[in-house]
């Protein structure tokens, strides 16, 4: 623009020295005339069109600080969306954890009462019974106390185990581990007791690759669902821990040949919801808060857990861990 004004301005001055020096041109003064005439036309046309640019201008300018501060107000309006659903997720999530907290501490307290009771109940009868000299039975009373002291043992132990995993305590610490190994050592530490019920341990281990996971939680999960299995099968019985590697997942299954899971109470077993206990098969007693430390874990591998059950028929329990690295 400023190119077009110079230009039409040196037209003008030559038109102007050509007006003063008509000798030398060959064109009439009327035509000269014309000329700077036309030149002004075109002079007021430019600035004209100058001003509407420059009005235009503004005009975008102050759209486009209109637009800067409707942007900033909805970024700010989508920040605070954002904000406040992560307080009603986090919300949501207090108010279930601390819902789980009072039902898990409503089935241990629930289940403490009776064992602790048996103890203080029988070590009074069997303080009495020493004081007058009469041992008969003492044997039987001090074997109920050991029972109930174990239980009430493995009650806490529960307990410790599932506020460490619902507080972070436990950090998850995944890394490559022989899983084969770790599943025939763990089978091999419940060999005497499982050898107590006449229960044959079995396991079909194919070659497996190392696995990324956290081998304390996976020893964890081993044991609670080993326990288990020796429970409720009957005396004289079979294990059967086996494994495979899929595409993506490593899957280790328990399976034994004990009393087995009706199908409404399989619904039960992973969940503070309703508290699912029964005896084993030699009147073994449990929390069933074993199974729910187990779904803690197994999750916090990004995998799951599951049972296949059939009243008389035994159950399967199954869980997967999803490999780092699909098998090609």
């Amino acid at each position: 623009m400023k190119q077009d004004l110079t230009y039409y301005a040196n037209l003008r001055q030559n038109a102007e020295i050509l007006l003063q020096s008509k000798v030398k041109s060959n064109r009439s003064e009327s035509d000269i005339l014309k000329l700077i005439h036309e030149l002004e036309v075109h002079e007021i046309e430019l600035e004209l069109t100058i001003n509407e640019l420059s009005r235009q201008n503004q005009e975008l300018e102050k759209q486009a600080n209109e637009l800067a501060k409707g942007n900033f107000s909805l970024v700010w309006q989508q920040a605070l969306e954002h904000a406040n659903k992560e307080l009603v997720d986090k919300n949501s999530e207090l108010v279930n954890q601390n819902s789980d907290k009072n039902k898990f501490i409503s089935i241990i307290a629930h289940d403490l009462r009776n064992p602790l009771s048996s103890i203080a109940g029988f070590s009074d009868i069997l303080i009495e019974q020493i004081r007058k000299g009469d041992y008969n039975g003492i044997e039987e009373y001090a074997n109920i106390i050991h029972k109930s002291s174990k239980r009430t043992i493995d009650l806490l132990n529960d307990l410790m185990e599932w506020v460490q995993s619902m507080t972070g305590r436990i950090e998850f610490k995944p890394k490559y581990f022989d899983v084969a190994y770790q599943i025939l050592e763990t089978s091999l530490f419940f060999n005497e007791v499982a050898r107590s019920k006449s229960i044959i341990i079995l396991t079909d281990l194919p070659y497996l690759r190392p696995v990324s996971g956290d081998k304390y939680m996976i020893d964890n999960i081993l044991r609670n669902l080993i326990s288990n299995a020796i429970k409720f099968t009957y005396t004289g019985g079979k294990i059967i821990i086996s494994a495979e590697q899929t595409h993506n997942d490593l899957i280790i299954s328990i399976k034994d040949s004990g009393i087995g899971i009706s199908k409404d109470q399989i619904s039960k077993l992973f969940t503070l919801d309703e508290s699912y206990s029964t005896p084993g098969t030699n009147k073994e007693l449990g929390t069933g808060l074993g199974l729910i430390l187990c779904k803690e874990f197994v999750e916090k591998h990004g995998g799951r857990i599951w049972v296949e059950s059939e009243e008389g028929k035994g159950s399967e329990f199954k869980f997967s861990i999803p490999l780092k690295e699909p098998l090609n």
